[in-house]
């Protein structure tokens, strides 16, 4: 799963970054997602397992509102994927009885 940063309407000095891409293989997705609302250098750490430009990783989630934005994307790229079936979300107790 590929997402993107990317917003018409961020400010001057982060238009380097609209173009930070983060491939997330759908097996580690789950991994990513735990932890979207952790420390923040967490998040960064997982992910920059996963981008293609890892020093603009470090300056989006040292910033408030990259991060918010960082996030939104995640937690929506996440619905996708359950709409589409791509991943399920169940109890993990349930499943492992």
């Amino acid at each position: 799963m590929t997402f993107e940063i990317f917003k018409a309407s961020l400010p001057e000095d982060f238009y380097d970054l609209k173009d930070m891409k983060i491939e997330v293989p759908l097996a580690k997705w789950n991994l990513v997602v735990k932890h979207v609302y952790s420390d923040r250098k967490l998040l960064g750490g997982l992910l920059l397992d996963f981008a293609n430009n890892k020093e603009r990783v470090s300056a989006a989630v040292g910033n408030d509102r990259l991060l918010a934005e960082l996030r939104r994307v995640l937690l929506e790229a996440t619905i996708a994927l359950v709409e589409e079936e791509a991943v399920v979300i169940a109890d993990a107790k349930a499943r492992n009885e």
